[in-house]
């Protein structure tokens, strides 16, 4: 729920050794346009729809942005042979509520659109941790798969307590990270990790080389 921050980048990374990002997590493409003011390629990939059929009519007739769409760790893997250069990944897919959530009970009140999310069973209310944010997934692609060097840019990190524990109801009722932890992803990254930056809000992982 936050946004791309080419300061805070630039102040971690070389920025002119990336000529390629890759969003996950389109929503409306303010991020994709906003990237793309200070990168020449650019990949963004939507699970919901309507979003990602509305990011295509934004994009349209622009060679600098392509819009993709599905899971975002599963399309990840299609994209790699593509990718011919170092590459940031800006990691941002993740369900932002719909018209099944309590807003009235929420600390954020939500786009005021249905946001998707992965669905593995029968669609219903209040998807599964794992469902909701593909986070962990999309890095264990990265790393398996993708042999250049390359940087994972993760927005929301305000997501995770203290000790590194994803966090329930954090935004909005119903929300959920518990899955996920901070440690547990660095461990995934294991020897290709260079180095780490974080803030409250985001964070930049530096991934090494095969």
């Amino acid at each position: 729920m936050g946004q791309f921050d080419f300061e805070f980048l630039r102040r971690h990374i070389d920025v002119t050794k990336y000529p390629c990002v890759v969003e996950t997590g389109t929503l409306y493409g303010d991020s994709a346009q906003r990237i793309s003011e200070s990168f020449p390629n650019v990949h963004t990939i939507e699970i919901h729809p309507t979003l990602y059929a509305n990011a295509c009519k934004r994009f349209r007739g622009r060679t600098d942005v392509t819009c993709h769409y599905g899971d975002s760790a599963v399309v990840l893997q299609t994209l790699f042979s593509q990718l011919a250069t170092p590459t940031v990944f800006y990691l941002d897919a993740h369900w932002s509520g719909d018209h099944t959530t309590n807003w009235s009970a929420s600390n954020w009140k939500g786009y005021g659109i249905d946001t998707g999310y992965r669905v593995d069973g029968p669609v219903g209310d209040n998807p599964s941790s794992r469902n909701q944010v593909p986070l962990e997934e999309e890095i264990v692609s990265i790393v398996s798969q993708f042999p250049r060097e390359c940087v994972i840019y993760i927005d929301d990190m305000d997501k995770f307590d203290a000790s590194g524990n994803g966090m329930k109801n954090k935004g909005f009722d119903g929300e959920n990270w518990s899955h996920l932890n901070v440690q547990s992803l660095l461990h995934q990254i294991g020897e290709r990790l260079d180095y780490t930056h974080f803030d409250t809000f985001q964070c930049v992982i530096g991934i090494k080389a095969v």
